[in-house]
């Protein structure tokens, strides 16, 4: 390794003369410069930046841009996620559309970098209407080289290529306008005030305990009449599920979301990042996109080993409020548990198929390779002490795991979910009501 030299491609202009911008690794680079080298520091403040994008021979320049500190509990860690946001939207790489905000996910708490890919191919592969787009990418920040990155869609983001429901307007405060559309969170660390101070988004707790927040509209965009309204269609949501009455859900993505979440072993599954819209003009809240997976896939101590737990995953997470007692009452119900073991048997080594994604990680571990030396060289974050005394994986699940073999553990733990989870689908359906 220290004899290593990295550095791929170096650009020619027309007198085939060193351009001296180069890419560090295979992969697209990009090269952020803030005012003053101002350093984000939180989620709250944009810093003013340039910012290049180099990939095979193709320089990007943009001269205008924000960034920030993106998440909550990722926030934390050495290595940041960041929100960049562009002064109008941009086509960049080989994304589809143009589109003026992205995220850098740092993927800081998982060895193999890849947990969140494989969850939103798995997302893709089951045509959920919005899957989010990543690009693995290298990235240096005022000069310093800070890791591998993956540039990802940010999904509170109304778009055709994005998440496509209807934008509400200040002025949609009667039916039909103010049916839809929503988008929510179930997230037990949704916090803030909204009294005299306006918080990014509005935070609801359901009659029965259910912690969340609105995120679209926005806190500052979202009149008394809409929060009234979908408020109230939560309440009745909440309602009818532990009836036994389904009018308000919308199976069909439920039981997609729903074998993501537990086939990914999400520990989260119950507790944050979990979304569903309600649109105009439809009765049903309609669940995804997926979002954080980092802690999923056997990378978390309460659920290692997954595979030879005896209940479905979201039971060993935590939970917010009272939400995992409503996914419990619709898993008693034989009709929902039903549904979701037919879409599973729809799906199984069909669409999801242990050869497509064991490839799809061989893939990315070959792509990936260089850059990862270079980020685990930045960051040895598997010898950190154990986060909070929490008993969380955050990537220290297996000490001592190099990117190639955590990448095996994710596959090693691919082949056997397949298995382990129809078998939980299987004495689900048995015990259902």
């Amino acid at each position: 390794m220290s004899n290593k030299v990295f550095g791929h491609q170096k650009l020619l202009n027309e007198n085939n003369e060193d351009k001296k911008l180069f890419q560090v690794t295979n992969l697209p680079l990009v090269l952020i410069h803030t005012e003053n080298s101002t350093e984000p520091t939180n989620n709250e403040e944009d810093v003013n930046c340039t910012i290049t994008l180099i990939n095979n021979g193709s320089i990007e320049n943009f001269e205008s841009a924000e960034i920030k500190v993106r998440g909550r509990s990722s926030a934390g860690a050495p290595k940041k996620p960041y929100r960049i946001k562009f002064s109008s939207k941009q086509k960049i790489l080989n994304f589809k559309g143009k589109e003026k905000k992205w995220t850098l996910l740092a993927n800081y708490y998982d060895r193999s970098l890849l947990r969140n890919a494989l969850a939103f191919k798995i997302s893709e592969l089951m045509k959920f209407p919005f899957s989010p787009r990543c690009q693995p990418v290298d990235v240096i920040f005022n000069g310093n080289f800070r890791g591998n990155y993956f540039l990802c869609d940010k999904i509170d983001v109304i778009s055709k290529n994005r998440l496509d429901i209807t934008e509400m307007q200040v002025t949609d405060n009667s039916e039909p306008n103010i049916t839809g559309g929503y988008l929510l969170e179930i997230d037990a660390r949704s916090g803030g005030r909204r009294n005299g101070e306006v918080t990014e988004n509005y935070i609801f707790r359901t009659d029965g305990g259910i912690r969340g927040q609105i995120i679209l509209p926005k806190n500052d965009e979202l009149t008394p009449e809409q929060e009234y309204y979908i408020k109230d269609k939560l309440n009745q949501f909440e309602s009818e599920i532990y009836n036994g009455t389904l009018d308000s859900i919308d199976l069909e993505s439920y039981s997609k979301f729903f074998i993501v979440e537990e086939f990914c072993a999400d520990p989260d599954h119950t507790f944050s990042s979990l979304y569903f819209t309600k649109e105009r003009n439809d009765d049903k809240f309609r669940f995804g996109p997926v979002w954080d997976f980092d802690l999923a896939l056997d990378n978390d101590r309460r659920l290692i080993p997954t595979n030879e737990k005896p209940e479905f995953s979201f039971n060993y997470g935590d939970s917010a409020g009272t939400f995992r007692e409503l996914v419990k009452a619709l898993l008693a119900n034989r009709e929902v548990i039903e549904y979701i073991y037919n879409k599973w048997a729809e799906l199984y080594d069909t669409v999801l198929n242990e050869t497509v994604l064991v490839d799809f990680l061989e893939e990315k571990r070959i792509y990936m390779k260089e850059s990862s030396e270079l980020n685990f060289m930045k960051w040895d974050n598997y010898v950190e002490e154990n986060r909070r005394g929490r008993g969380w994986g955050f990537g220290f699940g297996r000490k001592g795991e190099d990117f190639d073999t955590s990448v095996q553990v994710i596959k090693d733990y691919v082949s056997g979910r397949f298995g382990s989870l129809t078998n939980l689908l299987q004495k689900a359906v048995s015990i259902s009501n």
